[in-house]
């Protein structure tokens, strides 16, 4: 009766709170989370894209022996993090996951794309959060620091985020190429098209459009260079 009672004032207290603490192993838990994206695509580990196989197959990939075992953990310790889709029946039937954040690292991560508070990290100018601000939002809505500390540790997995330990920050991650790089090439290849697209009515009316040359001993350099460095 009195435990009910707490759960109820919990929940009106802080109605948007979903707990990380999904039974005494959580941190183990949410570990086997983390280390099965290590294999997965950047978009898979985002929910951008479904994540497919055998249930048996899926389920390893999640260090869980069971699939009756990782059907539960689904419903359950995963209720936040996946959605699942099981066609089939027994250990070889299909299934389909698709990752999701948990409520708290949308929060933040929508926090850290509109930050006010910028610093030049990584040779570009990145919106940052201070760890206190970090932690400070995350009581706000009822998480203790223990949970915050996971739910940064799933947005950094997912590529989403990194850590300054020097400045005690987190600010947003770049993956691929610099976007100035990319509007630099699109323009390129806009100039191109723009060119190649003109019509042609004799070959006196054709562009001169040269490409550079390339030697064969540029191209011996490049590829040692490619090999001497990975």
């Amino acid at each position: 009766m009195i435990e009910e009672i707490f759960n109820r004032l919990c929940t009106d207290l802080y109605p948007n709170y979903r707990t990380l603490f999904v039974q005494a192993q959580y941190e183990q838990v949410i570990n086997d989370y983390v280390n099965a994206m290590r294999d997965m695509s950047l978009k898979q580990r985002r929910g951008h894209s479904p994540l497919a196989g055998t249930k048996e197959a899926l389920a390893r990939r999640f260090s869980v022996g069971s699939v009756a075992t990782f059907e539960n953990r689904i419903q359950n310790e995963y209720a936040s993090l996946m959605k699942g889709e099981w066609k089939g029946r027994g250990d070889q039937g299909v299934a389909e996951i698709t990752l999701q954040l948990h409520p708290l690292e949308e929060l933040l991560l929508g926090e850290l794309r509109t930050s006010s508070e910028q610093r030049v990290l990584d040779e570009r100018t990145v919106p940052i959060l201070s760890a206190n601000q970090t932690a400070e939002l995350a009581r706000s809505l009822g998480y203790r620091d223990e949970e915050t500390l996971l739910v940064l540790q799933l947005l950094s997995a997912r590529g989403y985020v990194r850590y300054d330990r020097q400045s005690n920050i987190i600010y947003l991650a770049q993956f691929g190429p610099d976007p100035a790089e990319l509007r630099s090439r699109l323009k390129h290849v806009s100039l191109i098209l723009i060119v190649f697209l003109q019509p042609v009515d004799n070959k006196a009316s054709l562009p001169h459009y040269k490409l550079p040359n390339r030697s064969k001993g540029k191209d011996r350099s490049a590829c040692a260079r490619r090999r001497r460095f990975g």
